[in-house]
């Protein structure tokens, strides 16, 4: 008869538990987080610093641009549960260029308006001015985001077509409004303009993906969610601080008292310079003096 082969159990692997962060260690937490960030909007708020050297008169206008796509960036974050500054030094560093040509396309724009009015009359000149824009400039300039942001691969293939269709539904009018009249207010104005209307398309290239939601970016600005996280945290801190004071006086004072009965035990009476304690007998009587040797001689009887 075959002998059972014994069947073993799968060996069980001990579970890894995480150990719950103390309240110390979650604000240092929250502190880095929020140096990161910091350190993130700084380079956000200094990138556009790079035509102080390159050409300083585009200055201002990259500055317009740039934040306000940067902040649409942050908001379509937001919008989709992702940190805050999930890729915004990379979008403020795109922006730069997009920025720079957006400014040399409206001046070129302007200037062909400008040439044309004389001869053909200010509505035709403005005709082609908006139609050069639509169907050429603006598609220029989403090809030219869409190769910074993607390169390009096969991201690029897969999102420019979507980039260019919807900036035509949805960019095409306000755009040529701020192409065909915002321009007599100065070059700024327009790319102040340009830079909302980026802010807008961000939040509908987010909302494209089925991920964003109004509702998560009401969520995250909620200010009562940071208070209430923030007095937690600081209940938390002051409540452990003044447990760990207590149990380390106390573990302190029960040692001391410890030691202290060690050292008594260990130490005899006369080497700690004590006295035996006084016996509780009798204390003898004192004994009789012999006589004295000079004791005077009995007289003698006669």
């Amino acid at each position: 008869m075959a002998e059972a082969v014994p069947q073993h159990s799968a060996t069980q692997l001990p579970v890894e538990q995480k150990k719950e962060k103390g309240a110390l260690e979650n604000l240092v937490d929250e502190f880095w987080d929020f140096g990161k960030k910091a350190i993130a909007i700084g380079a956000v708020a200094a990138s556009p610093f790079i035509f102080s050297a390159i050409d300083p008169s585009h200055l201002v206008n990259a500055q317009l641009f740039t934040y306000a796509v940067s902040t649409g960036h942050a908001t379509a974050n937001l919008m989709q549960n992702k940190p805050v500054t999930d890729g915004l030094i990379k979008r403020a560093a795109t922006a730069q260029p997009v920025s720079y040509q957006l400014a040399k396309t409206f001046s070129g724009l302007n200037q062909l308006e400008a040439a044309l009015a004389p001869d053909y009359g200010s509505v035709a000149a403005k005709t082609a001015k908006i139609g050069t824009w639509v169907f050429a400039a603006q598609p220029a300039v989403v090809t030219t985001d869409a190769i910074l942001n993607y390169g390009l691969g096969k991201n690029f293939r897969k999102n420019l077509w979507p980039r260019v269709k919807d900036t035509f539904l949805y960019l095409a009018l306000p755009s040529s409004i701020n192409v065909g009249l915002l321009y007599t207010y100065g070059l700024p104005v327009q790319m102040a303009v340009s830079g909302i209307l980026s802010f807008i398309y961000g939040l509908i290239n987010a909302k494209r993906g089925g991920e964003a939601s109004f509702k998560n970016l009401f969520s995250a600005l909620n200010p009562f969610a940071y208070i209430g996280a923030a007095a937690s945290s600081a209940y938390k801190l002051v409540k452990n601080t003044i447990s760990g004071v207590y149990y380390t006086a106390y573990g302190a004072g029960n040692g001391v008292i410890h030691t202290l009965d060690y050292l008594g035990s260990q130490v005899s009476p006369a080497q700690a310079g004590h006295h035996p304690p006084a016996s509780h007998s009798t204390p003898a009587r004192p004994r009789r003096p012999a006589p004295s040797s000079h004791a005077p001689a009995a007289p003698a009887h006669h």
